[in-house]
């Protein structure tokens, strides 16, 4: 059994952006939100269907709200992707070469430190 979020709700999220690091030194990728994900904590048994007896009521279930992009034909959560960075409000300036660089030393410091 595992518990993972279900996707039950969208809502368009009209000039949000979400930042990914690149590959180089100072690079980013700013990518359009397609919406707010709402998605609603389940508990699924070994045949993938929804355990009812281990799954929380709905008033009890555990909620998130997420930014989704889409991949191919589906939204998905902005944040699976391991170079997701942060998400720029409507208006918001993107981050500097510079601040995307130190980013990117601060992570490289940290998988080295594990």
């Amino acid at each position: 059994m595992q518990t993972e979020y279900r996707t039950i709700s969208f809502h368009p999220a009209v000039g949000w952006r979400a930042v990914y690091l690149g590959d180089t030194p100072g690079e980013t990728h700013v990518i359009p939100v397609a919406g707010w994900l709402v998605r609603e904590e389940v508990v699924y048994d070994q045949a993938d269907q929804i355990d009812r007896q281990r799954t929380p009521a709905a008033d009890d279930r555990e909620r998130l709200v997420v930014a989704g992009i889409a991949s191919d034909a589906t939204v998905e959560p902005a944040d699976l992707a391991d170079n997701f960075w942060l998400l720029l409000a409507p208006g918001e300036q993107p981050p500097t070469p510079t601040e995307a660089e130190t980013e990117q030393r601060d992570r490289a410091s940290k998988r080295a430190d594990r």
